[in-house]
């Protein structure tokens, strides 16, 4: 009896031990479950990867980042194709390349496909052979119809990713079932982070098809686009020969427009791949001279006018530095008065290249949508919009510049240099113009070594308008003489008559250029009459003089008097 007892007790006690320890477990769960429900099946997640795979939190959140941005900002085959083959890196640790791996399941297992990237599924299964790199138990992926790919080190992933990154058939392949339920709390995890937050796009997010070791490169030299002295000509040369969809898709991104407006990414490609193709192959007048007018402005915003313009105008400005010569076919506007071109015929004679950019890029953005990227702006925006293109476009005609210039001058007596008083309609347009065309004549405001070269090009320009006009017997426009047009005194010209006038009046607005942009014109300029002492004498043409010539002879966008 007394055994009896005893083994009743002990067995009683071990049936406490049991309730308490159940006891315990169920508290411990319930308060598991609250929390998991807290955090929206977050931690579902980092559970899940953490016993599943050996992933710390970090990096659990590391691949909820990676899936989420790449899930929030590509859409096309080609897209996640180069996003891959950006975010692979020769010096990637192990962990790394598993949570690029991890990031590619997480998107296959959203339920909505038509948002998952085409190109993630068509290279999962060659992006799941770095399995040899992944800690844990994440298992790899066996074809059924061809023996298991090689490995690879990690000195060559980068270039086995891109050189697979072709579209292939549908493969049947085999994955452990507890991959799966991690990659089911991944995606309330991605949900709950976009619910919180908007993360910002990815620089890999790019705006066309680049090697990794290119686009390396080209955002290596992006880092120094806030610089005045940034080389646009170097852009050119490792962008394939595309500096301004690279520029203008870089600073559409880095201001903050394409998230504001909420532009489509793919329409908004689109049309940087159309406006550089509309631009023509002219020594001066190309996509190149669009993408150094539009750095202009990017600087002339970083130093004060952003705080005075909402974010509509600074998307406008942008725009227009794009378009503002689009179609230009390297003559002047005197030359197609007296040629009577057709497009000469088309304006009858008023700002015919201006009036030709402007009505080019709409007419081809209102017939085809899938370059009108104002078609996601309520009708009154997109109108502003494209009364601020034309208006600025319209007012780079060198024929309107001492007239806009006065306006301006006039508008500083008036108004006063403080900008943040320049609030009404007409203050807000007039900057505007004078932004838009100081940019357009900054030039000779480069480091000499720019300077010099824009020079060239555009008195490359000129004798090829002189040679047709001389074949043609056209009247011989300014300084489209190859006899007798000499580069340092039409820069001094330039520099005097033109540049330097318009600078002085904007640093009154915004001082801060006037220790960068307007010294390097005042330095240049000694350097040009260095070159020239000729041209420094008092042979120049006066004030006056050069007036009624520019009216005459008005030439668009030249970096030369005229």
């Amino acid at each position: 009896m007394g055994e009896m007892r005893c083994r009743l007790g002990s067995e009683s006690e071990e049936w406490q031990q049991w309730d308490d320890y159940f006891l315990f477990l169920g508290g411990f769960l319930s308060g598991l479950f609250v929390v998991f429900l807290y955090f929206k099946f977050a931690k579902n997640f980092f559970y899940s990867a953490r016993s599943g795979f050996g992933l710390s939190v970090s990096e659990s959140i590391k691949i909820l980042e990676s899936s989420a941005l790449i899930k929030q900002n590509l859409s096309s085959t080609d897209n996640a194709k180069l996003a891959l083959a950006s975010m692979v890196r020769e010096n990637l640790s192990k962990s790394s390349k598993a949570c690029i791996v991890y990031a590619l399941d997480v998107l296959q297992s959203e339920a909505d496909d038509r948002s998952i990237p085409v190109g993630l599924k068509e290279v999962e299964m060659e992006i799941s052979d770095m399995a040899s790199s992944i800690p844990g138990n994440f298992t790899e992926v066996v074809p059924t119809q061809q023996s298991k790919l090689p490995k690879h080190s990690d000195a060559t992933i980068r270039q086995w990713l891109l050189s697979n990154f072709t579209p292939i058939p549908p493969k049947k392949y085999t994955r452990r079932k507890t991959f799966r339920n991690v990659a089911m709390g991944i995606r309330f995890t991605i949900r709950l982070r976009r619910a919180i937050s908007s993360p910002k796009a990815l620089d890999t997010a790019f705006v066309f098809d680049v090697d990794p070791q290119e686009l390396e490169i080209i955002l290596k030299h992006l880092e120094g686009v806030d610089d005045w002295n940034w080389s646009v000509w170097t852009l050119f040369d490792i962008t394939q020969e595309r500096p301004l969809q690279v520029l203008g898709w870089h600073l559409l991104n880095s201001w903050n427009l394409i998230e504001t407006l909420r532009l489509d990414r793919n329409v908004l490609r689109e049309w940087l791949a159309f406006v550089e193709d509309m631009y023509e192959d002219n020594p001066y007048h190309n996509s190149t001279h669009a993408a150094d007018v539009l750095h202009a402005v990017h600087y002339f915003l970083l130093n004060g006018v952003a705080e005075s313009f909402s974010q509509l105008t600074i998307f406008a400005l942008f725009v227009t530095a794009m378009v503002h010569d689009v179609g230009h076919d390297g003559f002047s506007n005197i030359y197609h008065q007296n040629a009577l071109t057709e497009r000469a015929l088309l304006f009858n004679d008023q700002s015919i290249q201006e009036n030709y950019h402007s009505m080019s890029v709409f007419r081809s953005m209102y017939t085809d949508p899938r370059i009108n990227i104002l078609s996601v702006l309520t009708n009154e925006k997109a109108r502003e919009v494209r009364r601020l293109i034309v208006m600025m476009t319209l007012g780079t005609d060198m024929k309107h510049h001492f007239s806009n210039l006065q306006d301006f001058k006039g508008l500083l007596k008036t108004i006063g240099p403080k900008l943040d008083q320049w609030t009404s309609q007409a203050a807000h347009d007039k900057l505007c113009v004078t932004l838009l065309h100081a940019a357009d004549l900054s030039n000779p405001c480069r480091s000499f070594e720019l300077a010099k070269q824009w020079a060239g090009l555009v008195l490359e320009e000129f004798f090829n308008q002189g040679d047709i006009e001389k074949e043609s017997g056209l009247p011989i426009s300014p300084l489209c003489s190859r006899d007798s047009t000499l580069m340092p005194a039409s820069q001094v010209y330039f520099i005097v008559y033109i540049v330097e006038p318009t600078y002085q009046a904007l640093c009154e607005l915004l001082p801060q250029l006037e220790g960068t942009v307007l010294a390097q014109a005042r330095s240049n300029l000694a350097a040009w009459r260095g070159l020239d002492t000729a041209a420094a004498s008092n042979d120049a043409p006066t004030l006056e003089e050069l007036d009624k010539s520019s009216r005459t002879h008005s030439r668009r966008g030249s970096r030369t008097w005229s």
